[in-house]
């Protein structure tokens, strides 16, 4: 511990940050005596001590607007008077020349405020690179995959995402955790063997018959050199293929084919984790047609130790089966199965010797052992090097070699031209090492540690105004990769021509492109609709047992592929709310009651008027982040659609306001219970925006079924069915009543029409998803003075059809994306 609190006070004191990254804010006009007569006339009465409204006291808010407190209260007063929710409706209206010159005098002074802040500190207050952010540029600096989710304290979230700078607090436990990260990163990574890669080829039936000889001719039967699997039993795993022992990217192959089968039949593919005590669980599912054989791949990071096993996928060989064929061989009961030939698995992918580790650190320098060091010593021919060796680098000038690499690093590391200076203390500690007698590669190791420590690294350093050429490389690379600029993107910063907006464009469709923009919709799509919190919650077995294994995994997938899908085609974002084509799988064709969909594969097919799906919020995924696994709320509904689909957030409730506790038994149902939750005018308010959206959406259950009536847990009144009868004890409760009145007056009978009504106002669903994609792709929230860019980015949207590929290049071309 001694050591490492040393080594961040060398590294603060000789990396430190710049001074102009805390330079003090500037003077602002008090808005006080511009606005005082107004609000004197229309608000201080309600607003002014002992008893103010809201808690918000008009007559000792101060009109600083450099004070950051100030300035988000006169916000909200201008949002509330300039559309008109203040006053009140009850109170005296004033007259629209004094409220017009009170709202353009306070807009006035409020953008300047916010604009002056911009350009004297930057939109964005120092951001740490996040855990993906840095797992991701470890990888790229190291050329290894040491997975560091569980092993760095969560990132703090702000502004509903965790790469936001007002998120991203540093503690010592930080620091230590990030030192920890990167001794067992660069341990992987330097203390390399020869015969790290492996690959291995098996036939499956010899394979099947050696390790699981008890389940051939119950599960599995033995043809030739090939394997047929006929059950998946939930306590049978038919091949365990291998276990990782190197942390790094593997790849499996399966040749196989359905048998018995007219359709492709299903084949899963689990991965465990290295803690044996923790389930397996499902990564991908894969369609098996029938006829020859299909080769299928699968790639997949592995930590030391985890591994991977496949089986079929709903195949059960029932007993009633069984019976039927009498005592007829298992390969002569016709009953479906999927034969497998041969599989094999091979990694690390893309190793070679000398390693890509090596390469990346130390050069060209050549690759030696402890036996070729002492024949080096003893001027002697170098011996070859054995596979289970293991390797270091060898120089033959340290001091020179060591300025020359950590140079070398620092300016991968730090995404920009570094001179020699800069890391002059790093290089002297690497020099006094040298001097006293340490190894070249401890030594270096200690170096590589230092920078890989250092706020250059850690952070996105970018100064006030007009980022330069690496910085924007680096804001466009964590934007779309979550990960630090490739050699194009650093080259073209070095030429001075990524400001170029031609450049910038193209740049933007080429890492678009990228398999590593899959990161931007997982990590943007994954937080902006929740998700990350998909497994936070489990469906009520009794109450919902159709929620297997194939619909859990397809849930998310929709999702993020409905997504991809807009994105990679450049197609409206307004699809978002309603849209004429789905992007579903076979399972989810069936638990939406769509007929003409096959196999596991996710893609856009036609939406038809019957089914009841319109946009991101009648998706299963979404309907089950917004319940909690027995029950539904249209409050969570309501809440989750106002914020993330409209970006108009109510008003959090009252402190004193209880939370109603939901009836599982079904005797009455949670309108019932708002009915009398919306008597109390405290709540009336906020509820009259929320509800209407959550009564359209409580036409779909916890899983995201359509329903015409609850489940309940317990058959309390009579008369009423079973949903599964002879099953799971499931009962029909009260039916749902999907309608409901908007709060202009709008009525509507479920989601289909309430989507409708919320077309109309596309603008707004463009502003919102604008207004998301813009803080996380520069890690700050929407302030005052980017307003009227916004405005203009949705003006232009909508002259393109308001395209989500199109957004992203106008966001990337605004002012909000190119300055600090």
């Amino acid at each position: 511990m001694p050591f490492r609190c040393s080594l961040m006070l060398l590294l603060i004191g000789a990396l430190g940050v710049s001074p102009l990254l805390a330079a003090p804010p500037g003077d602002h006009a008090n808005i006080a005596p511009l606005v005082r007569p107004f609000l004197e006339d229309h608000c201080t009465e309600c607003h002014e001590s002992p008893h103010p409204k809201a808690g918000l006291d008009l007559t000792a808010l101060s009109g600083n607007l450099a004070d950051r407190t100030a300035l988000d209260t006169w916000i909200k007063i201008y949002d509330k008077t300039s559309t008109g929710q203040m006053p009140p409706a009850k109170r005296p209206r004033p007259e629209p020349q004094a409220l017009a010159a009170f709202t353009t005098s306070l807009n006035a002074a409020l953008y300047d405020a916010s604009r002056r802040s911009q350009q004297t500190d930057g939109r964005v207050v120092l951001r740490r690179l996040n855990r993906v952010e840095f797992q991701n540029t470890l990888r790229e600096l190291l050329g290894v995959y040491v997975p560091m989710h569980d092993d760095l304290p969560p990132d703090g979230v702000a502004d509903g995402f965790d790469n936001v700078a007002a998120g991203n607090d540093v503690s010592g436990s930080h620091m230590v955790s990030y030192m920890n990260v990167i001794d067992a990163s660069l341990a992987l990574a330097i203390e390399r063997k020869k015969n790290q890669t492996v690959h291995q080829h098996e036939l499956a039936g010899p394979y099947a018959r050696d390790r699981w000889g008890a389940s051939v001719g119950k599960d599995v039967t033995i043809v030739g050199d090939a394997a047929i699997i006929y059950s998946n039993r939930p306590d049978h795993r038919t091949f365990r293929t291998f276990r990782a022992e190197t942390p790094g990217r593997y790849r499996l192959r399966i040749a196989a084919a359905a048998v018995n089968s007219d359709a492709p039949l299903v084949l899963a593919i689990h991965h465990q984790l290295a803690a044996h005590t923790v389930p397996s669980h499902v990564v991908d599912f894969r369609d098996i047609p029938p006829g020859a054989p299909r080769i299928i791949t699968f790639d997949i990071d592995l930590d030391e130790h985890e591994s991977l096993s496949f089986f079929a996928s709903h195949l059960p060989l029932s007993d009633a089966f069984i019976k039927a064929q009498g005592d007829a061989p298992l390969d002569q009961t016709k009953a479906p199965g999927i034969k497998v030939d041969w599989f094999d698995f091979e990694g690390p992918l893309g190793e070679t010797w000398p390693t890509r580790s090596h390469r990346l650190l130390f050069g060209d320098l050549p690759v030696v052992t402890g036996r070729i060091r002492e024949a080096i010593r003893k001027h002697r021919d170098w011996p070859a090097i054995g596979d289970d060796e293991p390797a270091e680098a060898y120089s033959p000038d340290p001091a020179a070699d060591a300025d020359r690499l950590l140079l070398a690093f620092a300016q991968r590391a730090f995404r920009r031209p570094v001179p020699r200076d800069e890391i002059a203390p790093l290089l002297d500690i690497v020099r006094d090492r040298l001097a006293q007698g340490y190894e070249f590669n401890d030594a270096m190791r200690l170096g590589f540690k230092a920078i890989l420590c250092s706020p250059q690294c850690l952070y996105l350093l970018e100064m006030p105004g007009k980022l330069d050429d690496f910085a924007l490389a680096s804001r466009l690379s964590y934007f779309l990769w979550s990960a630090m600029p490739d050699d194009e993107l650093l080259r073209l910063a070095a030429a001075g021509k990524l400001h170029d907006p031609d450049v910038l464009d193209a740049q933007v469709d080429r890492l678009l492109a990228d398999p590593r923009a899959e990161t931007f919709t997982q990590n943007f799509v994954g937080q902006w609709l929740n998700l990350r919190d998909f497994d936070a919650t489990t469906p009520d077995a009794k109450l919902y047992p159709e929620f297997d294994d194939e619909l859990h995994w397809s849930m998310p997938r929709e999702t993020f592929g409905f997504f991809d899908h807009l994105l990679h085609h450049d197609l409206s974002v307004v699809n978002f709310v309603r849209s004429d084509f789905l992007f579903i799988n076979e399972r989810l064709a069936r638990h939406y009651q769509i007929d003409g969909v096959s196999g596991m594969e996710l893609r856009a097919v036609p939406n038809p008027p019957s089914s009841h799906r319109q946009g991101l919020m009648t998706q299963a995924a979404i309907l089950k982040v917004t319940a909690n696994g027995t029950v539904t709320s249209p409050v969570q509904r309501g809440k989750f659609l106002l914020d993330n689909l409209l970006g108009t957030p109510p008003n959090p409730p009252p402190p004193s306001v209880g939370a109603i506790d939901p009836d599982t038994r079904g005797s009455t149902t949670i309108r019932q219970q708002l009915d009398k939750h919306r008597a109390d005018p405290s709540c009336a308010a906020c509820h009259r925006t929320i509800d209407p959206p959550g009564f359209a959406l409580e036409a779909y259950d916890v899983i995201g079924g359509f329903r015409t009536w609850y489940r309940a847990s317990d058959k309390t009144d009579a008369g009423r069915a079973e949903v599964y009868p002879g099953g799971p004890r499931a009962w029909k409760g009260p039916p749902v009543d999907a309608a409901g009145v908007t709060p202009d007056g709008k009525p509507f009978d479920g989601y289909d029409e309430l989507s409708n009504l919320l077309m109309a106002d596309r603008e707004q669903v463009v502003r919102a998803i604008t207004e998301r994609l813009i803080t996380y792709a520069t890690g700050a929230g929407v302030q005052f003075a980017d307003r009227e860019v916004i405005d203009r980015i949705v003006a232009d949207a909508d002259k393109h059809d308001d395209r989500l590929r199109t957004l992203i290049h106008q966001i990337v071309r605004s002012r909000m994306f190119l300055e600090k």
